[in-house]
């Protein structure tokens, strides 16, 4: 008897060992299924965003490849050995895996995509991506089902522990990928560390196969080269697509739970220049010389205009309590730090990473005065409103400034009637709140929303365009709004360095229709589909930003045909794409064909007229040609539209010294310099106007300054040998002609 039971117990044990294994493959199935799903949103966010199309499409992909691979699995199940199927499956969504990277990297380029809408690229884009592995690794569950019930158990006690431990991996995942994984290691570190664990689980079934040997061979090769940073790795790693071009200019770059953060030097600049950019979205623009730098001809007009509004309505306060919701690059946080230095400037910033960047890559004081909190604005407010009414002392706020515009879409949870009326407790009586949104001139559903929720607990409302006045059908377009309790006066109000629109109340009226009496509330706040409009067209204009990129380059690399024709791709996607002309008018000017040039460069200018790089362009050809007083007419446009534009300046003066008119000269290029302090060339040809009035000690300083700025300026070295020569010998007019 005794014996017996001993032998039941003994294959009780046996029995329970071969259940725990089936089961422990549905938990790694579903953790790694869940793992894909959730890394999903932050692999695309760095060519489409992160919006309420990205999450949509990954959930739904994803499921959808889940239920066609369930199908697909049962019958595979009824038909082939469990073992080796399993192996297989496991190898092969290994493989699908270790591919994602590079198949982000070829659809994040395919141009095809770029002409579609916005909302069918993204929902084309995750499928291209995520539906394979999806799909094999949904193929999973009813192998291993088979597998278990093979073992002799009851059925129902069988599937119910099969469907509890791969549910069970399924909340592991989600858990440890959202609040650990992907902060830690990255995206691409966890995808490829999945394609480990599965193709580890392919082996453990699979070792006498060869295909499992050969992939886990392969793999092991393949991953230092996606994730070392040697560079070696990198070339290699680009060469096989296994990961993202090298961009010369990107000084740091890491994946954080809410975004992909991206810090890059700009371009075609005489100065230190970076930006901020989380996700596809450059956000903020630093001068690194001046991190405070706000009125810089690169800086962006809606945060001029937060500083226009700003030093209008504080003039007469030395110091003030003020919330900026958005931290991004903290150039305006720094700007009031600057000039209000007694003021108290509250940051909130949901993202510590992007925090840490702009300590590390963007000039943000470890020493700085301002207190930065990290939570979601909303729990902020909420949190002071409790204090306030647990009798806490909380300062009233003058200021509150919201920069949390992301692409095309916004945080919901900060639009709403709700959260105005918590904020409005916090105002002082004359408080302002001043935010910025992305909408269209043409649709204006969002921002028509918007106001009709923000009057129902601010009683005065401005709105102002911060971006081109003329704008392609379909474009979008930066509104800054200010809100307030008490009505405000503009008199002497002015937006230095940019042109701003105030608009009208006929136009608010139609924007506040269009959205057909919207308001934005907790349970009811249609953020993306109210920019549904513009996000319809966003994909063709973002095509051909992409089209003239690839351009650009061609151009720099001074091929020219290369360079038209991409250009031209661009105006077939949109012909009234003004920058594709003038761009096709520099490719034509660098060859010398000026009349040709100057044709492009008109359309771009029939489009729109204030285009100042078309203008400044223009008036450069119009000079080469003699034409002088018309040259003049328009860079005279430029600075009306632009009166920071250091080029047009140093052009000016050139006519200036052409004419020997030394004082006019002198003080166009002295201008240049103040706006751009690295302008060697400018710095160059106001020692000449100075060696043209004899200041011939003023010349060698311009000139060495300008050496300093360029050392491989060979005019500059030149020109002051002469300088030095002249001194020493004859006098002025044996040295300047």
């Amino acid at each position: 008897m005794a014996s017996g039971t001993k032998n039941v117990n003994k294959n009780s044990k046996i029995g329970y060992l071969n259940l725990f294994i089936p089961n422990i493959t549905a938990f790694v199935a579903a953790f790694c299924i869940m793992v894909v799903e959730l890394i999903a949103s932050r692999i695309i966010a760095r060519h489409l965003g992160a919006s309420l199309y990205t999450w949509t499409s990954v959930i739904g992909v994803v499921l959808a490849g889940i239920s066609l691979g369930n199908y697909i699995g049962g019958y595979l199940a009824d038909r082939f050995p469990s073992i080796k199927t399993l192996s297989v499956l496991f190898i092969l969504a290994s493989i699908s895996c270790a591919i994602i990277p590079l198949l982000n990297n070829l659809t994040g380029q395919w141009v095809f995509l770029w002409y579609l809408s916005w909302p069918l690229r993204i929902t084309l884009h995750v499928t291209l991506i995520f539906l394979l592995p999806s799909t094999i690794l949904g193929m999973i569950g009813p192998v291993v089902a088979k597998f278990a019930l093979d073992q002799g158990f009851k059925t129902g006690r069988t599937i119910g522990d099969i469907y509890a431990w791969g549910v069970i991996g399924s909340i592991v995942g989600t858990f440890l990928t959202g609040y650990f994984l992907i902060a830690k290691m990255g995206s691409m570190a966890v995808i490829w560390s999945v394609a480990g664990i599965l193709a580890f689980v392919g082996v453990c079934y699979g070792r006498k196969y060869r295909l499992s040997r050969v992939w886990i061979v392969i793999l092991i090769v393949l991953m230092p080269i996606s994730l070392s940073n040697q560079s070696w790795a990198k070339i290699t790693g680009e060469v096989l697509g296994l990961r993202e071009k090298v961009e010369p200019n990107v000084v740091y770059r890491k994946d954080s739970p809410y975004f992909h953060i991206k810090v890059e030097e700009l371009q075609g600049v005489s100065e230190s220049i970076r930006s901020l950019v989380l996700d596809r979205l450059s956000h903020s623009k630093v001068y690194m010389s001046d991190p405070a730098d706000i009125q810089g001809r690169y800086q962006y007009n809606y945060v001029k205009m937060f500083g226009a509004l700003t030093e209008h309505f504080a003039k007469k306060k030395k110091e003030f309590n003020a919330l900026c919701i958005g931290g991004g690059g903290y150039v305006f946080p720094q700007y009031l730090e600057k000039n209000w230095p007694k003021s108290s400037i509250e940051v909130i910033e949901i993202d510590p990473e992007v925090t840490q960047a702009a300590y590390k890559f963007l000039g943000l004081s470890e020493d700085t005065s301002l207190k930065i909190h990290h939570l979601d604005a909303r729990n902020y407010i909420e949190d002071l409103i409790l204090r306030k009414a647990r009798g806490e002392s909380v300062a009233a706020y003058d200021f509150v400034y919201s920069d949390v515009a992301n692409d095309l879409s916004a945080p919901f949870q900060l639009t709403t009637y709700e959260f105005n009326e918590k904020l409005v407790k916090l105002f002082k009586p004359d408080g302002i709140y001043i935010f910025n949104l992305i909408d269209s001139f043409y649709s204006g559903k969002f921002l028509g929303a918007v106001l009709n929720t923000l009057e129902k607990s601010f009683p005065n409302l401005y709105v102002f365009s911060a971006g081109r006045l003329r704008l392609n059908k379909g474009e979008w377009n930066t509104f800054v709004i200010v809100a307030s309790l008490t009505d405000l006066d503009f008199n002497g109000f002015s937006t230095p360095g940019f042109i701003s629109s105030k608009l009208e109340p006929s136009r608010i009226k139609l924007f506040k229709e269009r959205s057909k009496g919207i308001i934005l509330t907790d349970d009811y706040a249609p953020v993306e589909n109210l920019l549904k409009p513009v996000a319809r067209r966003s994909g063709a204009l973002l095509a051909c930003g992409r089209l003239l990129e690839k351009g650009n380059l061609m151009l720099s690399q001074k091929k020219y045909k290369q360079a038209i024709n991409f250009y031209k791709k661009a105006l077939k996607i949109n012909p009234d794409y003004a920058e594709g002309y003038s761009n096709i008018g520099a490719a034509l000017a660098r060859q010398d064909k000026l009349d040709e040039a100057v044709l492009e460069y008109t359309k771009a200018l029939e489009i729109n007229p204030d285009f100042a790089e078309a203008n400044y362009s223009m008036g450069n050809i119009l000079l080469l040609q003699g034409k002088v007083k018309q040259a003049e007419s328009y860079f005279k446009k430029v600075l009306e539209v632009d009166p920071k534009y250091a080029e047009v300046y140093f052009s000016l003066g050139n006519i200036f010294l052409e004419q020997k008119n030394f004082d006019k000269a002198i003080e166009h290029y002295a201008k240049a310099i103040r706006i751009e302090s690295g302008f060697a060339q400018a710095y160059n040809n106001l020692g000449r106007a100075l060696l043209g009035q004899g200041r011939i000690e003023g010349a060698i300083e311009c000139y060495r300054q300008a050496l300093k700025i360029k050392p491989d300026f060979e005019a500059a070295k030149h020109n002051l040998e002469r300088a030095i020569a002249g001194k020493q010998t004859t006098g002025l007019k044996d040295v300047f002609k």
